[in-house]
């Protein structure tokens, strides 16, 4: 769903917002990595991100909330319509857009411009944030008692984002390899 064309102009987001923490897995997150590629343009962000919530949207379990998102896609949908005339209509909705796609983040990610190209629009981990608290280089070095999200890093640089729910339980939320 990468879409190519020339850098124009977007809001950028300049720091991304604090990252989620989870303390339970309730709903399927966006997939980390580049979402829109190359393009600042609004006619080619509007479409795509509006897209991308339709499709967490159909992943998300039926007790989820889906009614402010679909007011989000008709109304992104009806700024498509009109043809892009008005630039304040396309900076309210990528504002929406953004927000939205946030609220599907995996932990410890954001939704927004990569740090190294600001035209590289996706979920990205926050290292630096995950770094502080709860690194591990292995799973033996977590206590027994502990409980919530571990990062393992190994000596390759390879990152893996799990959660311990129990005294067994590891469940994987994200990798970067």
């Amino acid at each position: 769903m990468t879409r190519t064309t020339t850098a124009d102009t977007a809001p950028i987001r300049e720091r991304p917002r604090k990252p989620r923490r989870s303390g339970k897995i309730s709903h399927r997150y966006g997939q980390i990595g580049s979402l829109s590629h190359g393009t600042m343009l609004a006619e080619d962000l509007i479409p795509t991100f509006a897209d991308e919530i339709e499709r967490l949207l159909k992943c998300q379990p039926k007790s989820f909330k889906r009614k402010e998102y679909r007011r989000l896609i008709n109304y992104a949908k009806s700024v498509m319509r009109s043809g892009f005339s008005n630039s304040d209509y396309h900076d309210d909705v990528l504002d929406k857009l953004f927000d939205a796609l946030s609220d599907f983040s995996p932990p410890y990610c954001y939704f927004g411009a990569n740090e190294g190209d600001w035209s590289d629009y996706g979920f990205w981990p926050c290292l630096d944030d995950i770094e502080r608290s709860i690194r591990f280089s292995d799973l033996s070095e977590v206590p027994d008692y502990y409980r919530g999200e571990i990062l393992l890093i190994n000596d390759h640089g390879n990152a893996t984002l799990l959660i311990k729910t129990s005294k067994t339980r590891i469940q994987d939320i994200w990798a970067i390899v």
